[in-house]
């Protein structure tokens, strides 16, 4: 959860650049793509979402918040696993079941 008291927002348009020293070169020493860190934050990698926050219409993100879903790509086990809509109704269906079961 990105505390704003303590941690600085940063535009995901602006990540890039700030946060250059986080992120290795790619292909012919270019930047991280700006689609890419909206991607990371909208749909996520491998069930991890980078955390942001809406400051007005911009989006925005942190460096710790960088670092923290950088640690849990680099330990999965940690990571807090992303249900697909699929699954989730699987998880309701489930716990309806359980519910009629037990009388509620």
């Amino acid at each position: 959860m990105l505390d704003l008291a303590t941690e600085k927002p940063v535009r995901l348009t602006a990540a890039s650049r700030v946060f250059a020293d986080l992120m290795p070169e790619g292909r012919a020493g270019t930047k991280t793509h700006t689609s890419t860190w909206f991607r990371w934050a909208m749909n996520g990698c491998r069930g991890t979402r980078l955390e942001t926050v809406r400051c007005g219409a911009a989006l925005c993100t942190t460096r710790e918040a960088v670092l923290r879903f950088f640690e849990r790509l680099s330990n999965p086990t940690s990571a807090p696993t992303t249900a697909t809509p699929a699954q989730r109704q699987k998880q309701i269906d489930k716990a309806n079941t359980e519910l009629a079961a037990a009388g509620y």
